[in-house]
């Protein structure tokens, strides 16, 4: 008997990440591809997925869901026409057609984007402590708050390679960042380009520690520190308050979907 599989999209403003996951697999995905965002053609998303498959070398009639968290409705309406030319599927959108079994307390929760959504569904599931504190750093750093199975909000700031294109866009003797330090302590008399990493990547080490600080305060009680994004695994080496670092939080969070669903 064929083994089912499932592709899982994380649909970023910039990026898609691409996953191939399969119930017999636990809550990691097999494999992992990252492609641009697709906003303006259902036929090039399903020739996209069909490649990816067979890149991966899995049969297109054992694909039996399309499931995706997006931050971009126009790849979302694509994703599903393209998923039912491929695959003859509807695509499942968290947290609208895929549900995510969690409490959202936000004031007006539909408005929460569906990254924040099922990150913290996916840190939920990870792990046990009742207070976690979930860190994205993608085109936004968002800081977010879950208490047991709710959702409790968070803070929304700008991104690290978000702020430092404004930054270097608007000036003209500044170089574009590489987000590398030499080490995790910071120094002094370096060149330009050493001053823009480190000033980047120790404050935004700093905005982390500081919100983590008032969150856990808010909270009432000690929490659960896990962090995701492409950038995380670099500020995690100057930031000792993230206790662990997830860069695919958002697959998890949907391969739980997908379980419980």
């Amino acid at each position: 008997m064929s083994t089912s599989h499932s592709l899982l999209l994380d649909i970023g403003n910039t990026n898609t990440k691409i996953a191939l996951w399969s119930p017999e697999a636990g809550e990691r995905p097999a494999a992992v591809a990252t492609v641009p965002t697709l906003t303006d053609s259902a036929d090039e998303w399903a020739a996209r997925l069909l490649h990816v498959a067979r890149q991966w070398d899995i049969d297109t009639r054992t694909v039996a869901d399309v499931a995706a968290c997006s931050v971009v409705p126009a790849a979302s309406e694509m994703l599903d026409r393209a998923a039912r030319k491929a695959f003859g599927l509807r695509a499942r959108l968290a947290p609208d057609t895929l549900a995510i079994a969690f409490d959202n307390i936000d004031d007006v929760p539909d408005n929460v984007g569906p990254d924040r959504i099922v990150a913290a569904f996916g840190a939920r599931r990870s792990l046990a402590a009742l207070n976690v504190i979930v860190l994205d750093f993608g085109t936004a750093t968002t800081v977010d708050c879950v208490r047991g199975n709710t959702y409790l909000g968070g803070v929304i700031c700008p991104g690290m390679r978000t702020a430092a294109s404004a930054l270097t866009d608007r000036t003209a003797r500044l170089p574009e960042l590489t987000f590398e330090i030499d080490s995790p302590k910071l120094a002094f008399g370096f060149d330009t380009m050493r001053s823009l990493n480190q000033g980047f990547i120790f404050g935004f080490a700093a905005l982390a520690e500081g919100l983590i600080s008032r969150m856990t305060d808010a909270l009432g009680g000690p929490a659960a520190v896990i962090a995701t994004g492409g950038l995380a695994p670099i500020v995690a080496t100057v930031c000792p308050a993230l206790d662990d670092v997830r860069p695919d939080l958002i697959f998890t969070g949907l391969v739980h979907a997908c379980m419980e669903g």
